[in-house]
């Protein structure tokens, strides 16, 4: 998944993956699911998707509107009717321990944040219901 920036607020080039970590964590747990979706090796993503759009990517998708959760390639379960619900499902579907970041305008531009490592977190990106696209990026 290749993140953007919000449109208010311009920006050079991409964002690193998955982007800027809120300063609130904690300890997600997290089992594999039982259709053998093998999430253990990855981050989990909680994204939200409008009118065939996932708004933090400005991609298009064939999923409903809603809250969804998945890797960095593939949604795995959704819709629901908030980043809360989608979020307390993927704890019930994971064996792991993961550390929950929490991604949205007041901290995604955030240069004093860290980058999380590739695996061992589940993040919620909060766009706050709006289309976040690149400079220059033309919306989907």
């Amino acid at each position: 998944m290749a993140p953007a920036a919000h449109t208010s607020r311009p920006t050079t080039g991409a964002l690193p993956t998955p982007g800027k970590t809120s300063r609130r964590s904690f300890i997600v747990p997290c089992k594999k699911l039982k259709d053998d979706h093998n999430m253990s090796d990855q981050n989990l993503y909680v994204l939200e998707v409008r009118n065939g759009t996932i708004l933090y990517l400005n991609e298009r998708t064939p999923a409903a509107d809603g809250w969804h959760w998945g890797t960095d390639d593939a949604f795995v379960r959704g819709p629901f009717a908030s980043s809360e619900l989608a979020l307390a499902d993927a704890r019930r579907h994971c064996d792991q321990e993961l550390k929950l970041l929490i991604l949205n305008e007041a901290n995604i531009l955030d240069d004093a944040t860290e980058d999380p490592p590739p695996s061992g977190h589940i993040i919620v990106v909060d766009t706050g219901s709006c289309l976040w696209v690149k400079k220059g990026e033309t919306p989907s």
